[in-house]
Order: C-alpha cells, then structure tokens, then sequence
C-alpha cells in the first residue's frame, strides 16, 4: 500500500524525486485586482496536481520554484494541446535571446501560454505556435500590463488513444 504522497518542496532537488512515485504540484493562482507591475499571480497550495517523478527526470529546476499547469485552450498547437500539463519554473523569467515558452498573466485574466522573444528596449514578441491566432509585439512601458509566471520545462500530455 502506498503512503501520503508528498509535496514537490519536501523535496531538497528534483533529482530526489522516485521516478514511479506521484508528487504533489502547487498550480497557479491569479491575483485579483493586481495593479501594473505588481505581480499578478501566486502559487496555489489549495490547488494540488499529482505528477509522476517520471515528468521530472531531466528538468534542471528546484523544487520550490515549479508550478504546475493545465492547458487551457489551442493557442499553442501543434506543441501544447488543450489539457496537457506544463511543469513552469517560477524562477526562470527572462527571456532568452533565442526565445522561449513562457505562463504569462495579461492584467486580471487566466494564465496563457506564449513564446517570447525579447525586443529592443526590454520590448517583447509574443507568438502563438497556432497559426490561427496573431503575433503581437509589445514595448517596454506595456510589459507592467503582464507579469510572466515562468518558463515551461516540461510537458505531459494529457490525451489518451
């Protein structure tokens, strides 16, 4: 019989992590009401999701600073499908040169996944992987409008046959 299963953070390193084991992963929570450049969102204890130690074998981040996602629409298809959970490292938010995938919140809404490239002026490009959806780009004084959740480092599908 298996025992209670633990919190991502009672772990000291990801690598601690039995890969057949189930981990508990805080979510994501949007903070209402935020004002520009504050931070629009926390951690969300109350909202648990089990991961399998398998999803964090290979991820180079520290327990305490991943949350966990569920996908919430197709504005990153053919890469990210609507219910496929994202592993986000809270403390990776810059954004390479090269760009990468980002949780971002825009003012009071839900979490969106986007890829980012920075821009000249600490200006952002902001990509959708679904070509049905537009690019857009943003300059320097627009960015205290959103508040960049982190990277994603890892994905699991969610979809079965």
């Amino acid at each position: 019989m298996a025992g209670p299963k633990q919190k991502i953070t009672d772990f000291a390193s990801l690598k601690d992590i039995p890969l057949g084991s189930i981990v508990l992963v805080a979510g994501i929570k949007v903070v209402a009401n935020a004002r520009p450049g504050e931070k629009r969102w926390e951690r969300d204890e109350g909202n648990l999701h089990e991961v399998s130690g398998y999803a964090f074998n290979g991820v180079e981040s520290k327990p305490e600073d991943i949350v966990a996602h569920i996908a919430a629409d197709d504005t990153m298809m053919t890469r990210i499908y609507q219910d496929d959970y994202l592993l986000i490292d809270t403390a990776e938010i810059a954004v390479p040169s090269d760009g990468g995938v980002f949780a971002v919140v825009w003012d009071n809404q839900p979490v969106k996944l986007r890829r980012l490239y920075p821009r000249p002026g600490n200006g952002l490009t902001i990509v959708c992987d679904n070509i049905q959806y537009p690019s857009m780009s943003i300059v320097s004084n627009e960015r205290e409008s959103i508040s960049l959740v982190g990277r994603v480092k890892a994905l699991l599908r969610s979809g079965g046959f």
